[in-house]
């Protein structure tokens, strides 16, 4: 489905806004009200006239196009995406690192956000991990009657166990098993 383009909120109701926000120091909720406007309009419009850089009171001889150009410019729009660009992490370089024995999600978004302390926070990170990693095309069905094998992996970690005659650790290798099972009807 595609996405519905927001429209522009009128220079009129800018102004207002603006009025209202400094003029009056009126809340964002009692501005909202006063224009028939949602809050988060008017949250978008004070913050877009921050970025602008557009002084209060606006001159009285700044025409609308001009007021629009300056906050609806490009400029703007194309800063925010290549700033967004930026802080996204490798996903690439991540899901290589999962492969690793006793890497988690969890401690590669401790590593990313030490080093990017403004960059995503924890839920955007995972958010795009899950969203990179559903791109990727890994698929690996194999259909097994169930109890007909064994699998057998070695696990990676060792185990080690107190032999009381010798008073000693011993380290052992540690081996996991599994019946093998399927879903498939028939």
């Amino acid at each position: 489905m595609a996405q519905k383009k927001k429209k522009r909120t009128a220079m009129r109701k800018i102004r207002d806004v603006l009025r209202l926000h400094f003029g009056s120091k009126l809340s964002n909720q009692q501005i909202a009200d006063a224009l028939r406007v949602s809050k988060t309009n008017v949250f978008n419009t004070l913050s877009r006239c921050k970025e602008s850089g557009i002084p209060w009171p606006i001159p009285e001889d700044l025409p609308d196009t001009e007021l629009e150009s300056a906050i609806y410019s490009e400029r703007h729009t194309k800063d925010k995406a290549k700033d967004k660009a930026k802080e996204l992490p490798d996903f690439e370089y991540i899901h290589e690192e999962l492969t690793q024995p006793h890497m988690t999600l969890e401690l590669l978004w401790n590593e990313y956000s030490q080093d990017n302390p403004e960059g995503l926070s924890r839920s955007s990170f995972y958010r795009h991990s899950r969203k990179y990693r559903k791109g990727l095309s890994i698929s690996m069905k194999v259909i097994h009657k169930g109890g007909d094998k064994v699998f057998v992996d070695y696990s990676g970690d060792s185990l080690r166990y107190f032999d009381r005659d010798t008073g000693k650790w011993v380290e052992t290798e540690f081996f996991v098993s599994s019946w093998g099972g399927g879903q498939q009807k028939t």
